[in-house]
């Protein structure tokens, strides 16, 4: 959203076809919220292993999103590796050739390998950034099992696998207590193969903008005949259209920029 002293401006994006959608692309999105119940373990020694999560002891249940320091009293100085796991059942599976299934995580301190039935899906580094895996290839119609594995060091000690506490992002936990593990909530959504990922919008004081746009799978599925577009429009606080572009979707092209300006 931008604003001057004459409109509040509403930027709206979307893609746009003329053609008719398949069944799987016209299907509604689903988001399913993995906030709430997750089983929990630390694991000192770093030798647990997804196949292991079926028969480990001393298992915990813990809530998403919190960070086991502030779930567990004895973990409050635990700084090293642990493992949170939980099933989520679904009605169908998606249809990994026209539907992306995305597992989404707010934040994870620090260190996040992620498992999807018992497949490494992806891993992610830092603490403080939100993240996400496309898990359609590993789903199944029925339970499916979301596992990750933590790694965070702390002041105590300060290296866990390589990775040094003094060499990486922190607040003042070392002052405090520590953040570790899924310390913001996790969804899991789904969305059609193609689809808008980051929008980035630039505006300056004399009403000229940029809006920078990135789409995900532009090779999938491309019309034959009128060509497909991402399109933005401004509408000022009454609904009024002041702007529109649009731009034409390029096979093997992801990153798309539409400019132009509104009076100030």
């Amino acid at each position: 959203m931008m604003r001057n002293p004459r409109y509040t401006l509403v930027i709206l994006l979307f893609l746009v076809a003329g053609i008719r959608a398949t069944a799987a692309d016209s299907a509604p999105s689903s988001n399913i919220s993995m906030n709430g119940d997750w089983n929990f373990v630390a694991d000192p020694t770093g030798k647990l292993a997804v196949s292991d999560l079926g028969t480990v002891t001393n298992v915990r249940p813990t809530r998403v999103p919190s960070s086991w320091q502030e779930q567990f009293t004895d973990l409050r100085d635990y700084a090293g590796v642990a493992w949170y796991w939980r099933t989520v059942k679904l009605e169908v599976r998606p249809d990994a050739s026209h539907q992306s299934a995305l597992l989404r995580f707010g934040a994870v301190d620090y260190l996040a390998d992620v498992y999807v039935n018992g497949q490494k899906v992806g891993s992610h580094e830092g603490g403080y950034l939100p993240f996400e895996f496309d898990v359609a290839m590993h789903l199944q119609t029925g339970e499916n099992q979301i596992a990750v594995r933590v790694v965070d060091p702390g002041a105590n000690p300060s290296e866990i696998e390589g990775i040094k506490y003094a060499e990486i992002p922190h607040g003042k936990q070392n002052w405090y207590v520590q953040t570790s593990g899924l310390w913001q909530g996790v969804e899991y959504e789904v969305r059609p193969k193609m689809h808008l990922r980051n929008v980035h919008i630039t505006a300056g004081m004399d009403g000229k903008f940029k809006i920078q746009v990135v789409v995900n799978n532009v090779t999938v599925d491309l019309p034959i005949g009128e060509p497909l577009r991402v399109k933005a429009r401004i509408t000022d606080a009454g609904g009024k259209e002041v702007w529109s572009g649009a731009a034409e979707l390029k096979r093997d092209q992801a990153a798309y920029e539409l400019a132009g300006s509104v009076a100030n």
